[in-house]
């Protein structure tokens, strides 16, 4: 009798339970700062889009912004949005775009006509060099 006894009392002890794994660490700072850019780039686009005319942007037109975007900043040694603004409304202004309902399209083909431009006149410029 003491046996059964002896028995359910050790069923009715807890057994130890399996390690707990921890919880995810929340995100660095960097990573937090990281998803704020990305809000911010979002919302810069949204800016130069409605700069370029653009009211309802689509897929096409945000890889168009991105990509005219991402020029700006090459070119430009600031990259806030106010300076990236300028430079646009001055190549704008330089092509004779500032006022034609489509100038973001032919921002966009100006921009990728001159960046294969300048890729030929470096491999024209390579032609001659010794490789090594």
């Amino acid at each position: 009798m003491e046996d059964k006894i002896v028995a359910q009392l050790r069923e009715n002890i807890p057994k130890p339970q399996e390690p707990v794994a921890p919880e995810a660490p929340k995100p660095a700072v960097d990573e937090q700062s990281s998803m704020v850019q990305d809000a911010v780039s979002e919302l810069t686009l949204l800016k130069l889009g409605t700069e370029l005319g653009v009211v309802y942007p689509d897929t096409r037109t945000t890889e168009q912004l991105k990509f005219i975007h991402e020029q700006m900043v090459s070119v430009s040694s600031d990259t806030s949005y106010e300076s990236i603004l300028e430079t646009v409304r001055d190549y704008l202004t330089r092509l004779g775009l500032r006022f034609n309902e489509e100038r973001l399209g032919k921002l966009y083909l100006w921009l990728k006509l001159n960046q294969e431009r300048m890729a030929i006149e470096r491999e024209m410029a390579n032609v001659g060099q010794p490789t090594a």
